[in-house]
């Protein structure tokens, strides 16, 4: 493998990991507001409008309880993945590490211009001595 692709791969890891970071905190955020929906709903305030303290029935409870369930499992697996990929993130996103990633592009340029030149270095003949064969 060429050692710009191996480069490029490293930056392509960096950018993965902002993105998928960015994804699971909006997952998280999205969660937490499921979860206190959920929560309203089961104290009986589902009716904004209307603050009636009436607790839903029985089957309704047991619907929101699987829901609330599930939610909360999206919610860990969230946090999880976020505390996995937060020290590439403080990484990335400090003075240091942007620094570094900006001067690995630059340098990626530089090493794909070499490979391109080397790829297409020709060798002349400098005598005019045939060899033998």
């Amino acid at each position: 493998m060429m050692l710009s692709k191996q480069i490029e791969t490293m930056l392509n890891v960096f950018e993965q990991c902002k993105a998928d970071s960015q994804t699971y905190e909006k997952q998280l955020k999205d969660s937490e507001g499921k979860e206190n929906d959920i929560l309203h709903e089961l104290e009986g305030v589902a009716d904004y409008n209307n603050y009636k303290k009436q607790p839903p029935k029985y089957k309704r409870r047991a619907v929101l309880s699987t829901q609330l369930q599930n939610v909360l499992i999206n919610r860990r697996i969230a946090k999880d993945y976020i505390r996995l990929y937060q020290p590439i993130m403080d990484f990335i996103t400090s003075d240091t590490g942007t620094k570094a990633i900006n001067l690995l592009k630059v340098k990626l340029g530089d090493i794909r211009k070499t490979e391109n030149e080397m790829s297409i270095r020709r060798y002349y003949r400098r005598s005019s001595a045939k060899t033998k064969t």
